[in-house]
């Protein structure tokens, strides 16, 4: 699953029970796009599996490229 502000992870937080969630999949990887938003995560217990170097859509995409495949 892809972070790509703060507030989406606020928001998404606000809509889905994130320990249900990761009770279910819990080989879902979580990618963030930058610093603030993986901080955003980390406060809410998401473990980020990768962040973006570069902060952009781009940069998020290459980042879910070099992830290992589970």
């Amino acid at each position: 699953m892809t972070f790509t502000s703060s507030s989406t992870v606020v928001n998404f937080s606000n809509l889905v029970d994130l320990a249900a969630l990761r009770g279910k999949y819990p080989q879902m990887r979580f990618v963030s796009i930058g610093p603030q938003t993986t901080k955003a995560a980390t406060d809410l217990g998401l473990p980020i599996a990768a962040e973006a170097a570069e902060h952009t859509i781009p940069g998020l995409v290459r980042t879910i490229l070099k992830l290992p495949r589970t």
